[in-house]
């Protein structure tokens, strides 16, 4: 609970009932709110496989994509310093990469399929990124050397699309949205904003309406 209480403070603190509730543009569109009541996800959550990531990236930094089917079919080694960009930027486009926090290690995770025999890939994967971080100075090498050790040590690359967690800021945007299509009272606002949190019937759909907003709940 904790996370959305963190979440719900950020918005209250820096919004006051009057922004919360005044008609604004949203890049999320939802039907008209019928009570408390959400039949169904509207929100924008995605799901996305790592070559997808390459693609956009590919086009986002105008590097054509023989020279990234080559660096495929080297397994990605020895890639230049554009190309280690690439990768940093399939990174943050599948949200597993973060400049100002680093690797999302349960998100990249859900990149790649360990062998089933395997009992030591994760100790092996950490004992490497500790090894190559170190010696990295730029967050376009970080991001590089941190995939490199997943898929040399960690796992099989997967192709299938896998879910990609909003980002903070989305997940803040996710709150406000919840916030206004369950037309939440202003007393349980400055309740919520002050960390003390009723166990009722309207905090429950407030979370529920987090989680479905999130991608992380379905009914």
């Amino acid at each position: 609970m904790g996370y959305l209480v963190g979440l719900l403070v950020i918005v209250l603190a820096g919004l006051t009932s009057a922004v919360l509730y005044a008609p604004r543009q949203s890049p999320v569109v939802y039907p008209p709110p019928q009570g408390s009541a959400i039949q169904e996800s509207y929100f924008a959550f995605q799901l996305k496989s790592f070559r997808r990531s390459l693609k956009e990236c590919a086009e986002y930094w105008e590097i054509p994509w023989y020279r990234v089917q080559k660096l495929i079919d080297n397994n990605f080694e020895h890639a230049s310093k554009d190309l280690q960009c690439l990768i940093r930027c399939a990174g943050v486009n599948s949200g597993w990469w973060d400049d100002l926090d680093g690797l999302r290690y349960t998100v990249i995770e859900s990149y790649f399929q360990p062998d089933a025999d395997d009992t030591c890939y994760a100790d092996r994967t950490k004992e490497c990124i500790d090894q190559r971080l170190s010696s990295c100075k730029t967050d376009c090498a970080k991001a590089y050397e941190s995939f490199m050790c997943y898929l040399q040590q960690y796992g099989s690359l997967k192709s299938s699309e896998e879910y990609i967690p909003l980002t903070r800021l989305e997940a803040i945007q996710v709150a406000v949205d919840c916030i206004n299509i369950l037309q939440v009272s202003d007393d349980l606002l400055n309740q919520i904003s002050q960390g003390e949190i009723p166990d009722v019937p309207e905090v429950h759909c407030l979370y529920r309406c987090q989680y479905l907003g999130e991608g992380v709940y379905d009914t």
